[in-house]
C-alpha cells in the first residue's frame, strides 16, 4: 500500500466530508441529513488505496459498512419499513466469502443465500412464500455447476428442466391456482430438453462413425 496515497486520501476525505455536512447543517439539517450518501461515496477513496494489500480487510470494512449504511438510511428514510434486511446478504456474506476455500465458495454462498432469505421470509413476512423465487434459481444454479464439473451435460438438462417444471408448478399452485398455466412454460422446457437430447444423440453417432 501506498503510505503517501493512503494519507493524502485519508486528509482528503475527510476535509470534503466536513465541508459537505456543513452546507447540510447551514441549510437543510431540519428537513434531512444528506450528507451521508456523499460521505459514504467518499470513503471508498481511502478504502480502496487498501483493497490490493488486504482484501479481506477490504471485504470486512466494505461489506460491513455497506450494511450499516443501508441499514441508516431505512431508520432515516423508512422507520416504519424495515426494507434494509433484504439487502443484507451480499454485504454480509462478502467478508465470510473471503475465508472459505474457493472450490466450496459457490455451493456454499448458494445454501447461505437459500437459508438467509428462507428465514427473512418466514419470519418478516410469512403471509407469501416469495423465498421460492430465490431457492428454486439457486437449487438448479448448484446442480448445473455439479453436473458441469463431471462433464455431464445430458444430465445436467434433464435435472434442470425437472427443476423448472417444479419451479413453474408451484408458482402456479401458490399465486393462482385456480388455472394451470404452468403447463406452457413446461413444454417450453421439454422442447428445449428435446433438443438437447437430440443434439447429443446426434453427436454421439456422428463420433462413433467416424470411429469407424
Amino acid at each position: 500500500m501506498n503510505k503517501k496515497a493512503f494519507f493524502i486520501a485519508v486528509v482528503s476525505s475527510t476535509m470534503i466530508i466536513i465541508m459537505v455536512l456543513t452546507i447540510n447543517i447551514l441549510t437543510s439539517w431540519d428537513i434531512h441529513p444528506w450528507f451521508i450518501y456523499p460521505s459514504y461515496a467518499i470513503l471508498w477513496w481511502p478504502l480502496a488505496c487498501i483493497a490490493r494489500k488486504s482484501p479481506k480487510l477490504i471485504s470486512i470494512i466494505g461489506g460491513l459498512g455497506t450494511a450499516l449504511f443501508l441499514w441508516l438510511i431505512n431508520r432515516l428514510t423508512s422507520p416504519n419499513t424495515v426494507w434494509a434486511v433484504y439487502t443484507y446478504f451480499p454485504f454480509t456474506w462478502w467478508p465470510i466469502a473471503k475465508f472459505l476455500p474457493k472450490q466450496k465458495k459457490f455451493i456454499l454462498t448458494l445454501v447461505a443465500l437459500c437459508c438467509y432469505y428462507g428465514i427473512l421470509n418466514i419470519f418478516v413476512e410469512p403471509s407469501q412464500p416469495w423465498a421460492i423465487y430465490i431457492v428454486f434459481p439457486a437449487i438448479i444454479a448448484a446442480v448445473s455447476v455439479i453436473f458441469a464439473k463431471k462433464k455431464q451435460y445430458l444430465t445436467m438438462s434433464i435435472a434442470g428442466s425437472i427443476l423448472a417444471i417444479i419451479f413453474f408448478i408451484t408458482i402456479n399452485i401458490v399465486t393462482s391456482s385456480y388455472t394451470f398455466w404452468a403447463i406452457y412454460p413446461s413444454l417450453g422446457v421439454l422442447i428445449c430438453l428435446l433438443g438437447v437430447f437430440s443434439f447429443s444423440k446426434f453427436r454421439i453417432s456422428n463420433n462413433s462413425s467416424k470411429d469407424r
